[in-house]
């Protein structure tokens, strides 16, 4: 009988723990792509998706983009940086400081489009 309450129990310390580990983020080392305050959301064309318009801290002659809009899809982690753990993109609202790290290329258009990868809201 003790054996099945010591399985139990481990099980259960073992789900706590998966659980745990997948609410926790784990940030990117490289520098982030954008950093800035979030001047806009939109969702486009009801496409399901939704866009921030982040606009930065640098300009284009730092090599950073002045503005960027980033797309929001279901694999972009957001994450709140005093906690290190994972929100719901409802909980971004204009004026928040953000960084963000980027997935894939970046249209060069004015302003910016890219893909967003991990969105770190710091404030």
């Amino acid at each position: 009988m003790k054996s099945v309450w010591r399985w139990t129990v481990l099980i259960l310390v073992g789900v706590l723990f998966g659980w745990a580990c997948n609410r926790q983020s784990t940030l990117p080392s490289a520098p982030p792509d954008a950093t800035g305050i979030v001047e806009l959301i939109q969702e486009p064309n009801n496409a399901g998706l939704l866009q921030i318009l982040v606009q930065g801290d640098q300009s284009l002659a730092s090599g950073k983009l002045a503005r960027v809009w980033v797309t929001i899809g279901e694999d972009t982690e957001i994450v709140h940086a005093k906690t290190a753990r994972k929100i719901p993109y409802s909980e971004l609202k204009e004026g928040q400081r953000v960084q963000v790290w980027f997935s894939g290329g970046v249209r060069l258009s004015d302003p910016g489009q890219a893909y967003g990868r991990v969105i770190v809201v710091t404030d």
